[in-house]
């Protein structure tokens, strides 16, 4: 089933809208990633972090004393929500996904108000089958574009990448150390090393399924193959970003191979240390001007290429 499909036959069963969770997946990785930088090691030991809520309840279960270093930053099913209630008030919020944990993440006090409803794809796929919907007969609507392929890949363990890419973009000089740990087995051990303060400063990830959320009890597909429709998303990802990276790793290394600091490249160009700091972290997008005062003062010349693209790649 294709997504334009998909979309198709949700508005067919008499849905307004729908929006892919991963939206609410990058506010998360910025919060997180926030969170990390607020309170380690000043504040807390290390941070670990989990948009699961199978993970959370064991982790505050067996390792209370830890609840501390638990991040509080929402699950990406809440920023998803509270985004669309926010552009859309009065709406009601139905949360689709492979897992029933769900259903009692969105029962908390708090958190009852943000999502209204909670069916599995298990569930779903019963409620198509009773309306009789035939996918091969539904027209293709729209793609779904509003997020970015980190977000999608919160879907597959190892979905702190994109709190990961957060954190060097923002902290370009921060030493970033991450464990992750594939099933709650794996993360019970590497939360007893956490303990004993043998991961002091890390970002620890973990989920409950194997496989991450991919791999829920509520797929209606196998997890290796979920993981290689996401591939598509990554690939595009990193073909959107490498440019920028070049260009942030060209300034940092021609500024230290001259042993400038950041004020005095500022000082040498006339451009701001802040904006300097922006572009070294990501977070701003240079002019061919801005490229060219930098060059000159870093007693370099600026040279562009353009190279035939791969042809897998993808143009955005």
């Amino acid at each position: 089933m294709t997504v334009p499909k998909f979309v198709a036959a949700m508005k067919q069963l008499g849905f307004s809208d729908v929006v892919e969770v991963a939206v609410g997946a990058d506010v998360c990785a910025i919060e997180e990633a926030r969170d990390f930088v607020e309170k380690v090691p000043s504040r807390q030991k290390f941070l670990a972090t989990s948009c699961c809520p199978s993970w959370r309840m064991m982790a505050r279960r067996l390792f209370p004393n830890e609840s501390g270093n638990i991040s509080m930053t929402y699950t990406l099913m809440i920023y998803t929500a509270r985004l669309f209630k926010h552009t859309h008030p009065g709406s009601k919020v139905v949360f689709i996904g492979p897992c029933a944990a769900k259903k009692l993440e969105a029962m908390q006090q708090e958190l009852r108000s943000d999502v209204d409803f909670v069916l599995t794809y298990e569930e779903l796929m019963g409620i198509f089958e009773a309306k009789a919907i035939g996918f091969s007969q539904l027209p293709d609507t729209q793609e779904l574009h509003d997020a970015s392929g980190l977000g999608r890949g919160f879907a597959a363990a190892g979905g702190v990448a994109a709190v990961e890419e957060v954190l060097r973009r923002t902290q370009p000089d921060m030493e970033i150390k991450i464990q992750r740990a594939d099933g709650l087995r794996e993360y019970r051990r590497l939360l007893t090393l956490a303990k004993e303060g043998k991961l002091d400063g890390f970002l620890l990830e973990g989920m409950a399924c194997p496989g991450g959320c991919v791999a829920g009890a509520e797929t209606i597909i196998p997890a290796e193959a979920a993981k290689k429709q996401l591939e598509p998303a990554f690939a595009a990802e990193r073909d959107t970003l490498e440019p920028e990276e070049q260009i942030v790793r060209a300034i940092i290394e021609g500024r230290e191979e001259n042993h400038l600091t950041q004020n005095q490249l500022a000082h040498a160009t006339g451009i701001h240390q802040t904006n300097i700091s922006k572009l070294e972290s990501g977070t701003a997008n240079p002019s061919l001007r801005t490229l060219k005062r930098l060059a000159a003062g870093m007693g370099r010349k600026l040279k562009l290429e353009f190279v035939p693209a791969q042809p897998d790649s993808n143009v955005r």
